[in-house]
């Protein structure tokens, strides 16, 4: 019975006839995890390698442990129960048993209380330069799985507080 807008139609079922024409049925699932912190991972400068200019360049050290590892094991076990679940047919491991990182670069000046274990105080003052401060995901102390933004711009609103409170003398 046509409403006083017009006939009435279920919503949304525009939409789903719509997304089943131009795309199909795909769904994808995405296995992120976090990286537990280790001591072995690290940036250091490389004393027997250097630049066009004659500085020495970073020497990256890095491995994922057996935590990431079996992490990652069990996520594609789930996404495997989730696609059973739902009948999938075609299922595709795009890269299963690689790993591929966000590229957020985290914890190469860690904040913490012990200058000899951190760069930067809760302020993200460096221990070893008081008129510097350092901003960015550099100073975390171990990165999540999801992208680091809003907890580096509140990061950057507690050393903005604290360099106007010392401006001020507080």
């Amino acid at each position: 019975m046509p409403g006083l807008l017009g006939p009435r139609r279920a919503p949304g079922r525009p939409l789903q006839a719509e997304v089943r024409e131009h795309f199909g049925r795909l769904l994808a699932v995405w296995i992120a995890l976090e990286q537990l912190p280790s001591q072995d991972n690290s940036i250091a400068l490389d004393p027997s390698m250097t630049d066009r200019y004659g500085d020495p360049v970073p020497r990256i050290t890095f491995s994922v442990g057996d935590y990431e590892h079996e992490a990652a094991r069990k996520g594609v076990e789930v996404a495997e129960r989730i696609f059973d679940a739902l009948g999938a047919t075609d299922v595709k491991h795009i890269r299963k048993g690689r790993f591929v990182w966000g590229n957020h670069h985290m914890g190469t000046c860690r904040m913490g209380n012990d200058p000899a274990t951190s760069v930067v105080d809760g302020s993200l003052r460096a221990h070893e330069v008081p008129n510097l401060y350092v901003v960015g995901s550099s100073v975390f102390v171990t990165g999540s799985s999801a992208p680091p933004s809003l907890t580096i711009a509140a990061l950057a609103i507690r050393a903005a507080d604290h360099i106007r409170g010392t401006v001020r003398g507080r």
